[in-house]
């Protein structure tokens, strides 16, 4: 109504117009002829049809904006349905399961029960102590096993700074846990250098002692050489001196028997050089032997040293496992069944039970049965979401779980229903913190198999049409 009113008035003003342009249009025409050229004569009826030419170009605009909202409305919407992605969802019907069976606590080297610390019925946690066995000839064997592996590691390393004539230095720990030991060593350490020591300077005093010999033996050749070159000489300057009587038959053979002497000398005093070297070496070669021979004694004793170290070693995992296993400690979370070993100084034989504790575990596992139809889509470490039919899931909201086994083949039970077995494990522990879930319940399994668009999920039926469309007989 408004808006006819509007019309109405625009009307009134343009014919307005009209009229005032007519009623002028005498007097005024000279000036509106010179102010305005025109080709044509304009008259009333002429500002008449201008005005409701532009009276109806106004009506377009408001329409047009309509127009131009719709189309972008719809391009924005189908955008958004182009790249909005929803997630493509395969149910089926499962039920709670046990994650694990009924657990069997056993003694594996049995003993006499020293104390039991729980009852039948009480929570425990994994990790929690059950029963304490008498742990007296285990930690004795474990005991004297780890006193020999202690002596042991003070020889290995006494021996290796023997070997390698170095400094004695023990860790400080193994002060502390073995000090008679670490001063034994140390004695031992003292003595072996001692030894070593004092055979290596006799042997050195023995070489020492054909040095000197030999250089007095080298002394003693050079005077000999130089005597036998001055009896050479005198003698043969005396030889010419016997034919003229100026000497003695008596004296050139008392030079003569000199001069042989001398030379026999000198050939002692060689072989006496060469004997004194003969011995000289054979010094040094006994040095030698001596620090190889001390020390492949002390890598000998090393190598067996380590060796009974980490035989000892293994004995030792073995008897520590002992040790250990005389505290009887819960395997899982769970509650105590029945307590078979309720006699504090009974005996438990070698692998016999000693209690049973129920699971309850915080992994839950759901078996779920899905139509052989929907089964291809369905992998190993899907999402999925579990709706118990005892919670509402409007009000307590689902379980998020994950796809741990498919079956490899269908199952046909006796409804001849055919389905896959899929199992499911809960990804999250928030429902079950809050809510008491229990083997057997059922729900529904919403496994998030793929995501497809919003504008996929409308042409869906469209493509389907199109591909079946004139192939029906």
């Amino acid at each position: 109504m408004r808006m006819d009113n509007s019309k109405t008035a625009e009307e009134a003003a343009f014919n307005e117009v009209g009229s005032l342009s007519n009623k002028i249009g005498g007097k005024g025409k000279p000036l509106m002829d010179l102010a305005i050229p025109r080709t044509n004569k304009i008259n009333a009826s002429d500002w008449v049809v201008d005005a409701e030419w532009a009276r109806i170009q106004q009506q377009p605009i408001r329409a047009k904006r309509v127009l131009y909202m719709v189309v972008i409305t719809i391009i924005l919407l189908i955008i958004w349905a182009a790249n909005a992605s929803l997630d493509e969802i395969t149910r089926g019907v499962g039920k709670v399961i046990p994650s694990q069976k009924l657990q069997m606590v056993q003694s594996l080297d049995g003993g006499v029960i020293k104390e039991i610390l729980v009852a039948e019925g009480q929570q425990v946690k994994k990790g929690d102590l059950l029963l304490k066995i008498d742990a007296t000839r285990s930690q004795s064997n474990f005991f004297e096993n780890e006193a020999q592996s202690l002596a042991l590691q003070a020889e290995i390393i006494r021996l290796q700074a023997l070997t390698e004539n170095t400094t004695l230095e023990f860790p400080e720990s193994l002060v502390q846990a073995a000090p008679d030991i670490i001063e034994r060593e140390k004695r031992l350490y003292q003595s072996n250098q001692s030894e070593f020591n004092e055979q290596n300077k006799i042997l050195r005093s023995q070489l020492y002692q054909r040095q000197q010999a030999l250089r007095e033996a080298a002394a003693a050749e050079a005077q000999h050489e130089q005597s036998i070159a001055l009896l050479s000489r005198e003698l043969a300057a005396t030889r010419p001196l016997l034919k003229s009587g100026a000497v003695s038959q008596v004296e050139l053979l008392r030079l003569e028997r000199e001069l042989n002497r001398m030379r026999g000398d000198l050939a002692k005093t060689q072989a006496i050089i060469s004997r004194n070297r003969g011995a000289i070496n054979e010094a040094r070669n006994k040095i030698a032997e001596l620090k190889i021979t001390t020390d492949k004694r002390w890598r000998e004793q090393l190598t067996e040293a380590s060796t009974k170290l980490s035989s000892l070693e293994q004995v030792a995992k073995g008897l520590r496992d002992v040790v250990a296993q005389t505290e009887i400690r819960a395997p899982i979370n769970g509650t105590v069944q029945r307590l078979l070993a309720n006699t504090i100084g009974g005996v438990l034989s070698p692998g016999q039970t000693a209690l049973e504790i129920i699971p309850t575990d915080d992994n839950l596992i759901i078996e779920a049965k899905i139509s052989p139809k929907d089964i291809a889509f369905i992998r190993v470490g899907q999402d999925a979401t579990i709706k118990f039919s005892a919670y509402d899931f409007a009000i307590y909201g689902g379980m998020d779980a994950i796809v741990m086994q498919i079956s490899p083949d269908s199952i046909t039970d006796e409804k001849n229903e055919t389905y896959y077995m899929v199992k499911l494990r809960n990804n999250s522990t928030d429902l079950s913190d809050k809510l008491e879930i229990i083997p057997g319940m059922t729900a529904q399994v919403d496994i998030i198999t793929g995501k497809k668009t919003v504008l996929e999920y409308l042409f869906k039926p469209i493509l389907r049409a199109s591909s079946e469309a004139m192939r029906e007989r």
